[in-house]
């Protein structure tokens, strides 16, 4: 193996838990087939299932296209007809998708359910890795249990026989391999299918085994801020989702005054998500997009109603420090800053190169954007997993074209960086992070609201070593092009616009390049789209190189 292989493995393992080391070891030592005919299962008998409905999905459905008479599916916004349930032109996460379920929400006749439910049964091979993955088998495992109390009732015997035979078996294997090599969202996953298989089976010591970890989890995995700790909104919206759904379960046989540990997440969760949020979408952070989960408005409304005396706080300007987020935002103005770490050290599957970049809304427009999430797949022609990772593609600072932390394949990190010296004030946030620091360089950011609804950032470069390279990359909404661009005895002035709507764009310095490119958005999966991106290009000589800019809405 090269040496930069070896280094890169290197830094990639060193931050592993030690529990993550060993279960990945006994996984690849003893490694777990799922047998549908022999396999183990737990005893159990129709008469004894307790039924369970998805309570927050009957609220917010999910709407998708599926044609189950031919079994032609669409996921990710990309269609596939499947005969053996692995589609061998799919990617891993569409097939992921696939054997998650969530089409049955949609399923409306019993015979559409049965027949769907059979065809997996009997024709799903025992050797689809992607099927008996322990993560789609968790969603799978609850989707099929909503679903069958919804249909129960105009099910034959025998479909209840073969139905409770097959899930039986799934959820003992699923309890023989939680991810404990992954942890994160992955293992709360495998905790609410054991809650809700559990209770659905009337199997108390696997119900109660997936209350212990959850709770176990939840001291680690959600912040004293509120956040989930991979810091990405779209993954906190799917935990979220997830802690209600247990909440729901669990508090149809408990008390609810047992669940107060459980209930007091959901709030601060539903807190954290509506101080992120700005018109019905969070900022789309790490690996984010729109469709990967449910609507910030749906999740904060069903939370207040599942706790109508809580009292909600409402604040302009808010510091969630250690989910690494700073807020500013009212009717007229929405600014949400990454200044946080990328990601737990263990655990970098879904971070981004994106210390210190932001968004901004003005008068409810977005103006500055992220770049969201294209696919997971890497190992492409053209690597648009590693693009929409990059540094290049959010609106921060990159030195000598060396992206900020050494991301790799589509789910790991090497070396990484931190923030620090983190302020705030009611006008804005200063921060600074490391990334750089083995090239001898320091960057500091100062981002600030002032009182026409302006944004003022201030980028400081302290450079210890040689001459460097800067690109300060910043990234505009879809639709936005350059209407003028002048020289300013301070430096440029550059109007964009996007239809009746002018932005001014001021850069300080006249000595910078400033070049007008196109970069890429992605806010569903699989479906990109350009946007006007400008770079400031500059050398990093002295001590301190300073590269000041400022977006005002004009019109």
């Amino acid at each position: 193996m090269p040496k930069y292989k070896l280094k890169l493995y290197f830094h990639t393992i060193k931050y592993l838990k030690l529990s993550q080391l060993f279960s990945r070891l006994k996984k690849i030592i003893r490694p777990s087939q799922y047998n549908s005919k022999t396999g183990k299962s737990f005893p159990v008998s129709t008469s004894q299932v307790f039924l369970l409905l998805n309570k927050l999905k009957e609220t917010a459905p999910v709407k998708t296209k599926q044609s189950l008479q031919n079994k032609t599916f669409t996921f990710l916004n990309q269609q596939h007809t499947i005969k053996n349930w692995d589609p061998e032109e799919a990617t891993v996460h569409w097939k992921y998708e696939l054997h998650y379920f969530n089409f049955l929400t949609d399923i409306t006749e019993s015979e559409q359910f049965t027949s769907i439910i059979l065809d997996w049964i009997n024709t799903c091979d025992d050797n689809n890795t992607s099927a008996f993955h322990p993560y789609p088998l968790s969603l799978r495992l609850c989707n099929w249990v909503w679903a069958y109390s919804r249909f129960e009732s105009n099910c034959t015997d025998s479909f209840k026989s073969t139905f409770l035979d097959s899930f039986s078996k799934q959820l003992y294997f699923l309890n023989k391999n939680l991810e404990f090599d992954v942890l994160g969202n992955h293992l709360l996953e495998n905790c609410k299918a054991l809650i809700i298989g559990g209770l659905f089976l009337n199997q108390e010591d696997i119900w109660k085994k997936g209350e212990r970890l959850l709770k176990t989890e939840l001291k680690e995995q959600i912040l004293s801020d509120g956040g989930h700790y991979e810091r990405s909104p779209m993954y906190h919206s799917i935990v979220l989702t997830l802690l209600i759904n247990c909440y729901e379960s669990l508090k149809e046989i408990k008390d609810p005054k047992t669940l107060i540990w459980l209930s007091n997440h959901i709030k601060k969760a539903t807190q954290f998500l509506q101080d992120i949020s700005y018109n019905n979408q969070p900022p789309l952070f790490n690996d984010s997009s729109v469709d990967g989960c449910l609507k910030p408005e749906t999740l904060i409304y069903y939370s207040k109603d599942l706790f109508p005396r809580q009292r909600w706080a409402k604040k302009e300007t808010i510091l969630h420090k250690e989910s690494g987020y700073f807020i500013k935002k009212n009717d007229q103005f929405y600014l949400c800053a990454d200044i946080g770490k990328i990601s737990p050290d263990f655990l970098c599957a879904h971070a981004h190169n994106d210390i210190l970049s932001y968004v901004l809304s003005i008068d409810k427009l977005p103006i500055i954007t992220d770049s969201g999430i294209f696919d997971y797949e890497s190992g492409r022609k053209i690597e648009w997993r590693h693009y929409f990772r990059s540094t290049t593609a959010h609106n921060t600072i990159m030195i000598d074209d060396i992206e900020q932390n050494e991301i790799w394949s589509s789910f790991r990190v090497g070396k990484r960086g931190y923030p620090f010296n983190i302020r705030s004030n009611e006008n804005g946030v200063t921060c600074s992070h490391s990334c750089y620091k083995d090239l001898g360089v320091f960057i500091s950011r100062s981002l600030s609201h002032r009182e026409n609804n302006s944004l003022i950032v201030q980028d400081t470069i302290r450079n210890t070593g040689k001459k460097r390279t800067f690109t300060n990359n910043i990234h505009f909404a879809e639709g936005f092009t350059i209407l003028d661009d002048k020289k300013t005895n301070k430096g440029t002035d550059i109007i964009i616009q996007n239809k009746n709507n002018h932005v001014l764009l001021s850069i300080d310095n006249n000595n910078f390049e400033i070049v007008k490119t196109k970069s890429w958005t992605s806010l569903e999966f699989n479906k990109k789209k350009e946007r006007l991106h400008i770079q400031i290009k500059g050398i990093v000589s002295e001590a301190i190189t300073t590269c000041n800019y400022s977006i005002k809405k004009i019109t």
